[in-house]
């Protein structure tokens, strides 16, 4: 089975824009707010994604994940703010030569509720050659 044979998980709505940063290849991902359960504590909107980074190899058959928890804790400006912008993440991707495909998913803690998008390693600009580093940071 190959990368174009899976379907993305549509629950969270997920753009991606393969750029070079720095001399890095990056995923600029941007998450819709308005699909995640983001509940009110006190004063703030909070939650939790867990988001994971998944590299396959060009046959399809080896695979890397790696993952972090980005945690939310907004004051309501901010969320109204995050309600109509969405929540950017960049994701530093080194591209091995190997590399056929990278998929990233994002998990809401609160709902459930998956998203994912897929893109072939050759949509990265050609920067990185090596392993593979997660270093995922929310602006």
């Amino acid at each position: 089975m190959c990368s174009s044979d899976l379907e993305d998980a549509n629950e969270i709505a997920l753009t991606a824009d393969p750029v070079s940063v720095s001399n890095q290849s990056t995923v600029k991902l941007g998450i819709a707010a308005t699909d995640l359960a983001m509940a009110q504590q006190g004063d703030l909107w909070a939650d939790k994604l867990d988001i994971f980074l998944v590299q396959r190899d060009d046959a399809g058959l080896h695979a890397q994940v790696t993952g972090q928890i980005l945690g939310l804790r907004l004051k309501p400006g901010t969320y109204q703010k995050t309600l109509r912008e969405g929540i950017p993440f960049d994701q530093v991707v080194e591209n091995g030569p190997a590399t056929g495909s990278l998929r990233i998913v994002v998990l809401d803690e609160n709902s459930g509720r998956l998203g994912s998008v897929t893109l072939p390693a050759t949509a990265l600009p050609a920067k990185q050659q090596g392993g593979l580093a997660f270093h995922g940071a929310p602006k």
